[in-house]
């Protein structure tokens, strides 16, 4: 059986490895953590009695590979629609916020308007410096990819601050960064899918993600023959044979605890295993900054492109964890949850 090994279980790796598995491969998995998902684990924490969640639950439409699985594993009731987002401001009330309805398309141009999260005038300027960025020519890629979202807008003369707020605010629910540290060319083509299938902006899941997606996820790869999955290994070095130009082994650092919970902390080492891939495909989906850190002379020697993740930067998503004691329902149809009930 021809085999793969795949380093990292977020997403990517366990999309791949699903669509191995299914095509026939052997595959073997290496986490760096006690727990699967990648930048979306979510894991329980024995000392609060809670579940600890990383990342987003809400999903756009235009994730069309991942609308695939979900579909396939039988998990699409797990998620639920929100049409918009509201804001809370120092001096709001709860009930009265100013809100947002699927802000990535036209067909709630008029009722956005008087939704009150800027001005009429400024929520104009807003929806119309969206055609403006679609409008730009594809052949216009490469300088855009050079222009930053805020620098952008500020060189539009009918730009409001109020205005080029909102798309900074959306930029960053989405993303996780400010919109001046994005390329105008990243910002277009986000807004090329949203706008497109807008409606519902949004998909929420509903409920922790281990239950609602990892798991089932992870129950699919396992119901193969040929699934292996090796946690707590933390990769420390690529091995290449420099003549044949191919990985020949993975030098893992086997770890006690979870690297993503002890962010920096220098984890104690149990012991180390070198594997022996020589005959095996390997991907690689990790992070770009783990990547950089892998680079070293060999894997340059033989792959002189890889040289090139060097000029990629990152910063980490930022994640602020919550606690609610009190349990909060919310039904579909309820104007506060901006939901609508069908898709």
């Amino acid at each position: 059986m021809r085999r793969v090994t795949i380093v990292g279980t977020g997403l990517s790796g366990m999309t791949a490895a699903l669509r191995l598995l299914e095509r026939g491969f052997h595959v073997r998995m290496y986490e760096q953590d006690d727990f699967v998902g990648g930048m979306l684990h979510s894991y329980y924490d024995p000392m609060r009695d809670t579940m600890r969640e990383h990342g987003y639950h809400m999903l756009p439409n235009f994730y069309f590979n991942f609308w695939k699985v979900a579909e396939e594993l039988g998990l699409q009731d797990r998620f639920v629609p929100r049409e918009g987002m509201q804001f809370l401001g120092p001096n709001d009330q709860l009930g009265h916020l100013p809100a947002m309805y699927n802000p990535s398309g036209p067909q709630d141009f008029l009722r956005n308007l008087t939704a009150g999260a800027e001005a009429p005038p400024d929520l104009f300027i807003y929806m119309y410096s969206m055609i403006d960025i679609l409008a730009q020519p594809n052949n216009q890629d490469e300088r855009l990819d050079d222009v930053g979202v805020t620098g952008f807008l500020h060189s539009r003369p009918y730009m409001t601050e109020q205005a080029m707020r909102l798309h900074s605010t959306m930029w960053q629910t989405v993303w996780g960064i400010s919109s001046d540290q994005s390329s105008m060319k990243s910002y277009r083509a986000f807004l090329k899918f949203s706008n497109r299938y807008s409606v519902p902006e949004f998909w929420f899941l509903a409920g922790n993600k281990r239950d609602n997606l990892i798991d089932p996820w992870l129950r699919k790869l396992e119901s193969f023959e040929g699934f292996e999955l090796h946690k707590r290994h933390l990769l420390e070095r690529v091995n290449v044979d420099g003549v044949a130009k191919r990985v020949q082994s993975l030098l893992f650092r086997i770890v006690e605890g979870s690297p993503s919970v002890h962010p920096g902390e220098e984890l104690r080492s149990l012991y180390t295993e070198e594997v022996d891939v020589s005959d095996d495909a390997v991907i690689l989906a990790v992070t770009p900054g783990a990547i950089k850190d892998l680079v070293r002379d060999e894997m340059f020697r033989a792959a002189p492109k890889l040289g090139e993740v060097q000029y990629l930067s990152a910063d980490p998503l930022g994640n602020l964890q919550l606690r609610i004691n009190k349990r909060m329902n919310c039904r579909r149809t309820s104007p506060s949850c901006l939901g609508r009930p069908t898709r």
